[in-house]
């Protein structure tokens, strides 16, 4: 069953995966970071549509449609950025950690992320 987030939840999440990221000294691989921008610029897009939906009084169903489809592109950051992160630890051991340790960081990464 998935977890529903709202989007203030789901910006939250996205910020904190961003730290995480950073305090553990590394950056998304270049195709992820181009991947993850692509998505930001649609959310970017969507929600400069909403404000201005909301602004023209547009029908409310119409503006719940484009928050769910904002919900999702944000789904998808997460999405990229965790994949990113699983990836950074499943290389890990190859870099003199065990297993072990690499398997608690990303424990570790993801409890800071949820």
């Amino acid at each position: 069953m998935a977890i529903k987030y709202t989007l203030k939840q789901k910006i939250r999440l996205s910020d904190k995966l961003s730290r995480v990221v950073l305090k553990n000294a590394r950056a998304t691989t270049l195709h992820k970071e181009h991947d993850a921008e692509i998505r930001l610029a649609r959310v970017e897009g969507h929600v400069k549509a909403i404000r201005k939906m909301i602004a023209e009084d547009r029908n409310h169903s119409e503006i719940i449609q484009q928050i769910s489809a904002v919900q999702a592109a944000l789904d998808g950051v997460v999405e990229v950025m965790v994949h990113d992160l699983v990836e950074h630890y499943i290389k890990a051991p190859s870099t003199g950690k065990s297993k072990n340790n690499a398997a608690t960081e990303l424990k570790k990464s993801v409890s800071h992320i949820l």
